[in-house]
């Protein structure tokens, strides 16, 4: 919240995109976890990277442009294989 009230702007509407743009959000929004505390364990468990670089910080700030993606040992996992099969295509546009 401090973050929000610091820039200039509507504070709620900074807030919502800050949450937005956090790394377990996006992780659940692009359909690689179920819910959103699976989403946060991946990320902790190592099995995401953003940019090519192994991030393991749920509340990592993306920015437009950073490329998400499963690390190559973690593909096969039943969790995340089941996750991307019943995933929406492209529910988000900012995704």
């Amino acid at each position: 919240f401090e973050k929000a009230n610091a820039k200039d702007g509507v504070t709620g509407e900074i807030l919502l995109q800050y949450l937005e743009s956090r790394l377990d959000n996006s992780v659940y929004r692009l359909g690689m976890a179920r819910t959103r505390r699976q989403a946060r364990q991946l990320v902790s468990h190592k099995h995401i990277a953003v940019n090519g670089e192994l991030v393991n910080i749920p509340s990592y700030h993306l920015k437009p442009g950073d490329v998400v993606s499963v690390r190559p040992k973690s593909r096969n996992l039943e969790v995340i294989e089941e996750s991307l099969q019943h995933a929406p295509s492209s529910k988000y546009k900012w995704l």
